[in-house]
């Protein structure tokens, strides 16, 4: 049996980057982090590939530069039933293949030392006087903390007794030649087409193979008790719009679901990451707030192990004051804001403030002066409120 300090489960960027952010922390611990990963890298991971510029910013922190295949993204451009706006921000993000990107940041984590267990699925899961015994694949291991970051269903999720969150998504899409209605190659492009539809259609450019390609896809945030909406049914439609048929692509689905602030995601010497805990059930965010996962999460355990206290009982509220646990806690918030019956006037309002638009693209790049814009694209005394939590967020961040 393998012994170490700090047992990951799941090797995509809330993981490493946790075990990145630990070692950073307390270097003394490099050689006692083990990340299990069931697949073998490069393993694909169906997801949209949009990092914002402020997670590159957070790896570069500790002197980790993730290279991959991507394409940078400079614009955003949001369409509504009460119109469209679209803003310029320089180095917002870029887009990547997450089998890029997940294995070039698996070299960075090797390359500091951590030791990576691939083809590692854990089967099992218990409790000892001293801490997690985990039955893998790859052998037996016994860990004196446990992280789980290995996403929605992961076997971690489980065994803390955490069910489906009342935030589900379902997603579905697929990669297609570029049209001459698409917007320039430096774009993000969200659509929230019906005001009855809890959720958005995207079209993002992306690069597989080195060949210069689109992904497009819809988002579908089910409320409790929602009927599911066809969304293969929307995607081919928007897709017919543009002269492109469904049945030639390879059509790829999967499922996330929402952070909830109410719910507890740690334990006694275990917590939860990334998607395990819960992504912005909002936007479907991911990457981006999975490296800021880590960073928390690996400051936080290099200080609990530094004093042996694993009781890990105050990591909801740690996390809330740490810049990745207010912007979920807030995210969630605009959540139940616009998907309600204010829809159609915080749309008209938004939509005619350019400074709405260009607040999330900075928010994306990182930028401190993102929820300044945020407070003047609203400016009604009733957000007063929000806008000064805001505001000493911003001020905590710089």
């Amino acid at each position: 049996m393998q012994t170490c300090e700090v047992a990951i489960v799941g090797g995509g960027p809330a993981g490493l980057s946790t075990a990145l952010f630990l070692a950073n922390a307390a270097p003394a611990l490099t050689d006692r982090i083990i990340v299990l990963e069931k697949a073998r890298y490069p393993r694909e991971k169906i997801c949209a590939g949009g990092v914002g510029s402020r997670a590159d910013k957070l790896l570069r922190s500790i002197g980790v530069d993730v290279v991959a295949p991507s394409v940078p993204v400079s614009r955003l451009s949001l369409r509504t039933a009460a119109g469209g706006s679209s803003a310029e921000v320089v180095n917002m993000g870029r887009v990547v293949r997450r089998a890029e990107f997940d294995h070039a940041l698996a070299l960075k984590a090797r390359e500091r030392g951590i030791a990576l267990l691939e083809g590692a699925q854990v089967s099992q899961l218990k409790r000892n006087a001293t801490g997690i015994e985990l039955e893998t694949a790859a052998g037996s291991v016994h860990a004196r903390v446990l992280i789980g970051a290995d996403g929605v269903s992961g076997i971690v999720r489980r065994w803390l007794g955490l069910g489906a969150s009342l935030h589900r998504a379902q997603v579905i899409e697929l990669d297609t030649e570029r049209v001459a209605a698409d917007l320039p190659r430096d774009t993000l492009h969200f659509d929230y087409f019906d005001p009855a539809f809890t959720g958005y259609a995207w079209d993002f450019p992306t690069l597989v193979e080195g060949v210069a390609l689109m992904c497009r896809g819809v988002y579908h945030l089910r409320a409790p008790g929602q009927s599911p909406h066809d969304i293969q049914g929307i995607l081919a439609k928007r897709l017919s719009e543009r002269g492109l048929d469904i049945a030639r692509y390879r059509i790829k689905r999967f499922a996330e679901c929402g952070f909830e602030p109410h719910r507890s995601y740690a334990a006694q010497r275990v917590a939860l990451v990334g998607e395990a805990a819960g992504i912005d059930a909002f936007s479907g965010e991911g990457i981006a707030q999975a490296i800021e996962y880590g960073a928390f999460a690996g400051r936080y355990l290099a200080e609990k192990l530094a004093a042996s206290d694993l009781s890990f009982s105050d990591w909801n509220k740690r996390l809330a004051q740490a810049p990745v646990g207010f912007d979920l806690h807030m995210r969630e918030w605009w959540l139940r804001k616009y998907f309600g019956p204010m829809r159609g006037m915080i749309e008209r309002h938004l939509i005619n403030q350019p400074s709405f638009v260009q607040s999330i693209g900075e928010q994306l790049s990182g930028s401190n002066s993102a929820y300044w814009h945020l407070l003047q694209a609203f400016g009604a005394a009733g957000m007063k409120t929000v806008c000064d939590t805001l505001k000493q967020w911003t001020e905590r961040r710089q």
